[in-house]
Parts: structure tokens; C-alpha cells; sequence
């Protein structure tokens, strides 16, 4: 049997990481946990990452670029007016939630356990203070800032708080908690997102469009 590379130990260890924070969240994991799973040696961890916290950082940071990537692209890719708020807000929501949707229906699961990791941690101060998740901050502010450019009239707090809407609404969908399976006795399912993303965009537009109007 040839060798694993250093980058495919990496990786599988990232994979492995990523599926043990998701089920259980970051305190709920241990190093010890995680070489357990992959049958490796407790040094392992430390060897390629040095601490526990570390190996989250990567877990989280290796699915940002292509995240906020994805939704810059499409967020430049629209031209607000504001002769037409619907259109234009319910542009954005798209633009944010539709690659995350995406991503989750393609071929790497790994996406899925990310998307569970990610609701759990933003809703943490700990982690919100931490910088860990600064790299956000591009796609939110785009959005706040089309936000102003499609509602003159709202304020800045409205704007703000438009977008918090929109990122709460966002993390839950893609929290696949199974709240809904047990709910609808099974008849839907949390992790359906591909049903799910239409009844959310129509909700959560329509939310915006209200916050930013009131007032």
C-alpha cells in the first residue's frame, strides 16, 4: 500500500474534525477524539496543527474562500435599483444563501457538516470575538451597503439589522437540526434544502423589505 502524503493526512484529518465539531461542537471534541476516529497516533494532531484550536481555525477557514467567493461573484454581479426593492432584496438573499445551498447538494459532504459547525459557532460570542470568523465581514458589509442603495430612506441600524436577519435565517435553514422531521412526523425533512430554499428566500425577502421600510 503507498504511502499517504502529508496533504492527504492533513485532509483526512480535517474531514474527520469537521464531521466530530459538527455532531458534537468544539468543546465536546477532543484531540484524543479525533485521532480515536481515524485510528491515528495522538501526536498527529499536534504535529500538523499544533493544538486543538488550530486544527478548528483550518476546519473553518478551508470552506470560507470558496463560500464568500461564490457570493461576491454574485452579489457584483447585480446592479440595485431602487425603483424596485423586491426585485433587488430578493437578488441578494439569493445571491447569499444559493451557494451555500449549493455547495451542500454537491459531491463533498463535508460541506454539510460545515454548515452545521458554522450555526452553532455564530451564535457564540466566544467564537464572534474571536476574529475567527472576520473573513465574513466582505459579503455582510456588500450587503448592508446594497441594503442603503436599494432603501435611501433606512437607517443605518436598519440595514444592520436587515442583514442579521438574513444571516439567522440563513444558519438556521442550513443547521439541518431535524426540528421539521420531527415536527412533520417525518412527512419533511430539515436537511431538504432544495425544498427548503424557496419558502426562505420568499420569507426572508420579505422580512427585509419590512425592516427596511418601517420607520
Amino acid at each position: 500500500m503507498p504511502r499517504e502524503s502529508t496533504e492527504a493526512k492533513r485532509q483526512r484529518i480535517l474531514d474527520a474534525a469537521e464531521d466530530l465539531f459538527a455532531e458534537r461542537g468544539y468543546f465536546g471534541v477532543s484531540v484524543r477524539d479525533i485521532t480515536a476516529h481515524l485510528n491515528m497516533r495522538l501526536a498527529a494532531v499536534n504535529y500538523h496543527f499544533e493544538s486543538k484550536e488550530n486544527l478548528f481555525s483550518e476546519v473553518i477557514m478551508r470552506r470560507i474562500e470558496p463560500l464568500s467567493k461564490a457570493r461576491m461573484e454574485r452579489l457584483q454581479a447585480l446592479d440595485p435599483d431602487p425603483r424596485d426593492l423586491e426585485a433587488g432584496i430578493t437578488a441578494m438573499v439569493r445571491a447569499f444563501v444559493e451557494p451555500m445551498v449549493e455547495f451542500c447538494l454537491g459531491p463533498d459532504p463535508g460541506w454539510r457538516n460545515y454548515c452545521r459547525l458554522i450555526a452553532q459557532i455564530a451564535a457564540q460570542q466566544y467564537w464572534s470575538q474571536s476574529g475567527l470568523l472576520v473573513e465574513y465581514d466582505r459579503v455582510a458589509s456588500e450587503i448592508i451597503k446594497n441594503f442603503k442603495v436599494l432603501s435611501p430612506d433606512a437607517s443605518d441600524f436598519q440595514c444592520q439589522v436587515a442583514f442579521q436577519m438574513v444571516l439567522a435565517n440563513t444558519l438556521y435553514l442550513m443547521s439541518d437540526n431535524a426540528r421539521l422531521d420531527r415536527l412533520s412526523d417525518g412527512r419533511f425533512r430539515s436537511a431538504d434544502f432544495e425544498a427548503l430554499v424557496e419558502p426562505y428566500v420568499t420569507y426572508v425577502s420579505a422580512g427585509v423589505i419590512a425592516v427596511l421600510r418601517d420607520g
